[in-house]
């Protein structure tokens, strides 16, 4: 019952964020579209609500401890070894959390098969929209940095397309230093949850936003760390 109730209260929070998207009037979802946010809402509750032990992600406080242990005993021991080796890292290197991490493309990392998911650039927005669905506006004193994709169906079938099941972490390493994970949202084309069939051969443009500090120039290098499916990856664009 608590967890209809959860439910309920997150697909009407969901509803009421998008009729109010740049102040235009309510806009009319169609069965996939509210299939979307339905789908996203009871993923979110199920996850964050600690006091279902049957939640997607339902972490014990013993689990935790252990965990919280071990990247304590993890900490000490690359400290350990940072100051007996007195070596520095270069920009080519890969940080000490990437190096179990093994290169993939996109569609791998995400576990996704008989499609491709190609980079094709960023660029910086202090808000984004989508027409006549949903607008985002970044926080104060940051801004939207958009990685801009395409899936492609590359078989001779429809692919049906399920990221937000697999719900994948993915983190943006810009240069030597900066790394923030992207923003999850209920946007159609959000690549971190998107849902949809694409028919053979056809293709769909998608988007990945992080929110970065307003003073940030250029981008750089970027690299994508990517968790879905139990299994990390680290993903060149």
């Amino acid at each position: 019952m608590k967890s209809s109730k959860l439910k309920a209260g997150a697909l009407l929070l969901a509803s009421a964020l998008i009729m109010q998207g740049c102040g235009e009037a309510p806009v009319t979802l169609t069965e996939q579209e509210e299939a979307v946010i339905v789908n996203y809402s009871a993923h979110v509750v199920a996850k964050y609500n600690r006091r279902q032990p049957d939640g997607l992600c339902y972490v014990s406080p013993e689990k935790l401890q252990e965990e919280e242990q071990e990247t304590e005993t993890e900490t000490e021991s690359e400290t350990a070894e940072d100051t007996q080796g007195g070596s520095s890292k270069t920009s080519g290197e890969k940080h000490s959390s990437d190096a179990a991490a093994e290169t993939k493309s996109m569609a791998e990392a995400l576990g996704l098969s008989g499609v491709s998911v190609n980079y094709n650039g960023s660029e910086y927005k202090d808000s984004y929209v989508q027409p006549g669905t949903y607008a985002l506006d970044a926080t104060a004193g940051k801004k939207f940095l958009v990685l801009n994709f395409t899936i492609t169906n590359t078989g001779d079938s429809d692919a049906a397309i399920d990221v937000l099941d697999k719900q994948p972490t993915i983190r943006l390493q810009m240069g030597d230093s900066t790394k923030v994970t992207a923003k999850t949202t209920i946007l159609l084309n959000d690549l971190s949850t998107y849902q949809d069939t694409i028919p053979a051969g056809g293709s769909s443009d998608v988007v990945l936003l992080f929110e970065v500090p307003e003073d940030n120039g250029e981008t750089g290098q970027l690299q994508l760390e990517v968790q879905a499916d139990g299994s990390d990856a680290v993903v060149n664009l």
